[in-house]
C-alpha cells in the first residue's frame, strides 16, 4: 500500500478567518480495487459526515478509520467502518499547524508547518493515537508520503527530505536534494519521487530507489499554473493546476525521460486535491465546492463524468473501497461519499387483478422504471403462487431515469374451479445493489361457466319463431353481450 500527502503554502481566505492559515491539500493513493462499480460510472452521492476540529487540512483512510489533521493543532481519528455514520473515536496533540497526513502499517506521520517538525503517531489502537517520534524538517513542511520505511517530505525550504522511519520512535534525516520553488505535494511510486513545484511550475522526478543517498533529480516537465497535487499510478502522474483549473496527465513510464503531458481537461475552481483509483481521478475545487470525477481509463483523453456539491472550501480528498472522503476547510466536516451510484427501480401497478377461463392464460403488462442515477440491471423473480406464472422479460438494462413495460404470464389450470385464486408477487431487483428491488402483487381467478336458461320455441310459423332465454350466472365475469342463436338447421351457434 501507498500513501501520498501534500500540503500548500500560506494562503489568506476572505471571509472565512481574518488569519493566515497554512492549508493543507493532501491526496492519498490507496491502490484497493473497489467492488462493485465496475459495471457503472462512480457518481458521488454523499453519505454520511461528521464535525472536525477548525479548519481541516488533510484527510487518509486506513483500516476502516479517517485520519484528519487540521488547524485545531490535533490529529483526530474517525470510525467509518459504517461510512453513512463516521464517528470521532480518538484525538492526539500535534504540532502547529499540522497540514499533511499519511498512515501506513499502524503509525501516523503528520508534518507540522508551523513547528517544522516530523511527526509520529502510534495508531495502532486508533481511539488512543499517542505521539511516539519526531524529527526536525526544513522550514514549512507541505507534504508527506511514506513508502518502505522512508518518509518523504518536501516543504518551504525548497527541498526534497528523506527520513528512515523503520524505527518510527526515532525518525532520522537521511537524505535531501534541492527541489523547485516552493513544492507543495510529493507522491513515491516505484523507487521514484514525484513533487509538483507551485512557484516554479514543474513537476519533478528524483530517483528514490537509495533513500540514503542524495536524491538525484532526473526528470522535470512544465505544468499548469500553480500545481497544487499529484498522484501517480499505472505509468501516468496525474497533477491539478489551481490557477489555470486544469487536471493534467503526464507519461512518466520512463521515469528518467522529461514526462511528456499527454491529457488534461477542465476542473472546477481551484482544485487543489486529486486522487486516483480504479481507472478514475477525483478532485475536489476549493472555490466551487465541488467533488469532480474523471475517466482516466483513456489518460489521452481525461473527461468528467460526474460531481457532487461537497462543504464550504473542499481542501483534501482520500478514495478508498469505494468510497470518497473529503474535508471542507470553510465548513469544518468530514464528508463521505458513496462512489458506486444511488441504486433504485420502481415496478407498477403496484398490484393488479384479471380473471379467464380454466384452461386459458392471461397477461399482465408491467412498467419497470430505474429511479437510480446511473445504468443498471434488473433481474425477475416470481414468488407466491401455485399456477405457473412466468415474467417474459427476465432481465432488463435500462440507463438511469429509463423504463420499459413487460408482461407477465398466468395460466389458469384446467381443472380449476369456478372461483379458484391464485396470488403471484413478481420482483425485480437492481443487480447494482441487490438490496433495492420493487414488486407487483397480481391476483388471478379461474372464472365459472355462466349459466343461461332457454325458452322453449313457439308460435313457429314459415318465416317467425318465439324463443329467448335469461342468464342466471354471470360466472364471475361481466356479460358483454346477450342475444338468441337461431338456425333452420339443429344446433346453431353464434355463428348463425
Amino acid at each position: 500500500m501507498m500513501n501520498c500527502g501534500f500540503r500548500c503554502r500560506e494562503h489568506r481566505l476572505a471571509g472565512w478567518a481574518a488569519r493566515v492559515v497554512v492549508v493543507s491539500v493532501f491526496a492519498c493513493m490507496l491502490l484497493v480495487l473497489f467492488s462493485g462499480v465496475a459495471a457503472a460510472l462512480p457518481i458521488p452521492v454523499p453519505v454520511g459526515s461528521a464535525a472536525t476540529g477548525g479548519y481541516p487540512y488533510s484527510v487518509c483512510v486506513q483500516g476502516g478509520y479517517a485520519y484528519v489533521v487540521g488547524g485545531s493543532d490535533t490529529l483526530q481519528v474517525f470510525e467509518v467502518s459504517d461510512p453513512l455514520h463516521p464517528t470521532s473515536v480518538g484525538s492526539a496533540a500535534t504540532g502547529s499547524w499540522p497540514n499533511s497526513v499519511c498512515v501506513q502499517g499502524g503509525y501516523a506521520y503528520v508534518v507540522n508547518a508551523g513547528s517544522d517538525t516530523l511527526q509520529v503517531f502510534d495508531v495502532s489502537d486508533p481511539l488512543h493515537p499517542t505521539s511516539v517520534g519526531s524529527a526536525a524538517t526544513g522550514s514549512y513542511p507541505y507534504s508527506v508520503c511514506v513508502q518502505g520505511g522512508y518518509a518523504y517530505v518536501v516543504g518551504g525550504s525548497d527541498t526534497l527530505q528523506v527520513f528512515d522511519v523503520f524505527d518510527p520512535l526515532n525518525p532520522t534525516s537521511v537524505g535531501s536534494a534541492a527541489t523547485g520553488s516552493s513544492p507543495w505535494s510529493v507522491c513515491v511510486q516505484g523507487g521514484y519521487a514525484y513533487l509538483v513545484n507551485y512557484g516554479s511550475e514543474t513537476l519533478q522526478v528524483f530517483d528514490v530507489s537509495d533513500p540514503t543517498a542524495i536524491p538525484p533529480a532526473v526528470g522535470s516537465a512544465a505544468t499548469g499554473s500553480a500545481p497544487y497535487s499529484v498522484c501517480v499510478q499505472g505509468g501516468c502522474a496525474y497533477v491539478v493546476n489551481a490557477n489555470s483549473n486544469t487536471l493534467q496527465v503526464f507519461d512518466v513510464s520512463d521515469p528518467t525521460a522529461i514526462p511528456p503531458a499527454v491529457g488534461s481537461a477542465a476542473t472546477g475552481t481551484l482544485p487543489n486535491s486529486v486522487c486516483v483509483q480504479g481507472g478514475y481521478a477525483y478532485v475536489v475545487n476549493a472555490h466551487s465546492d465541488t467533488l469532480q470525477v474523471f475517466d482516466v481509463s483513456d489518460p489521452l483523453n481525461p473527461a468528467s463524468v460526474g460531481s457532487a456539491a461537497t462543504g464550504s472550501a473542499p481542501w483534501s480528498v482520500c478514495v478508498q473501497g469505494g468510497y470518497a472522503y473529503v474535508v471542507n476547510f470553510g465548513s469544518d466536516t468530514l464528508q463521505v461519499f458513496d462512489l458506486a451510484g444511488v441504486y433504485a427501480v420502481t415496478v407498477t401497478p403496484p398490484t393488479d387483478a384479471k380473471s379467464g377461463n380454466p384452461g386459458a392464460s392471461v397477461t399482465y403488462t408491467l412498467n419497470v422504471q430505474n429511479d437510480g442515477n446511473t445504468s443498471d440491471t434488473f433481474n425477475s423473480s416470481v414468488s407466491g403462487n401455485t399456477w405457473t406464472t412466468t415474467a417474459n422479460t427476465p432481465t432488463l438494462t435500462l440507463a438511469a431515469g429509463a423504463d420499459q413495460d413487460v408482461t407477465v404470464t398466468v395460466d389458469i389450470p384446467a381443472g380449476a374451479s369456478g372461483g379458484d385464486t391464485d396470488a403471484a408477487t413478481v420482483t425485480y431487483t437492481s443487480t447494482g445493489d441487490p438490496t433495492k428491488h420493487d414488486s407487483s402483487d397480481l391476483t388471478t381467478t379461474a372464472l365459472t361457466a355462466p349459466t343461461v336458461t332457454t325458452t322453449a320455441v313457439s308460435n313457429i310459423t314459415s318465416t317467425t319463431a318465439d324463443s329467448g332465454g335469461n342468464v342466471t350466472d354471470e360466472g364471475g365475469a361481466g356479460v358483454t353481450a346477450r342475444g338468441v342463436c337461431w338456425s333452420t338447421n339443429p344446433n346453431p351457434t353464434t355463428a348463425d
